[in-house]
């Protein structure tokens, strides 16, 4: 290190940032140039949960994301095909998030990518340092909670 102090807040966002880059060269070259490392997200989420009814507000709360961030990445995928949003007959506000049978078809692909992005993301971390890591970020995320109840 150059001396200079180090900052979660910038390490954390320089780190998003080449995450995204990396992940969205790699979606350039496949079937899933128009879905964004957000979006892939949910795709993948929707997935693991396709057996059950899934609602904008399970993605806010699975990615910690505000209604509005959502409502933009679900848009996208709705406009390109992944999703439709469909309304709940008990309550007509509330929107059911549905795969299409183009992200069904495409599932095992969109699973096999997210699994070698974490393999690359995390490629030389023994057990205990990928424990260690998420431990010490699931404290920052409680640490972070924990003030927000304050505000």
């Amino acid at each position: 290190m150059s001396g200079k102090e180090q900052r979660i807040g910038y390490s954390v966002r320089e780190l998003r940032n080449l995450m995204n880059r990396y992940v969205d060269a790699k979606r350039g070259k496949s079937d899933f140039a128009d879905v964004s490392f957000a979006q892939g997200g949910i795709l993948h989420f929707l997935l693991a949960h396709q057996d059950e009814a899934v609602y904008q507000r399970d993605i806010e709360k699975e990615f910690g994301l505000r209604r509005s961030t959502v409502t933009g990445l679900l848009q996208g995928l709705e406009k390109n095909g992944y999703v439709e949003r469909v309304s709940v007959p008990e309550d007509g506000r509330l929107k059911q998030i549905i795969m299409t049978d183009r992200t069904i078809a495409y599932g095992k692909e969109i699973e096999r990518m997210v699994r070698v992005d974490e393999e690359v993301f995390l490629r030389g971390f023994s057990r205990q340092e990928k424990e260690a890591l998420f431990e010490a970020l699931d404290h920052i995320k409680e640490n972070i909670r924990k003030e927000e109840e304050l505000l």
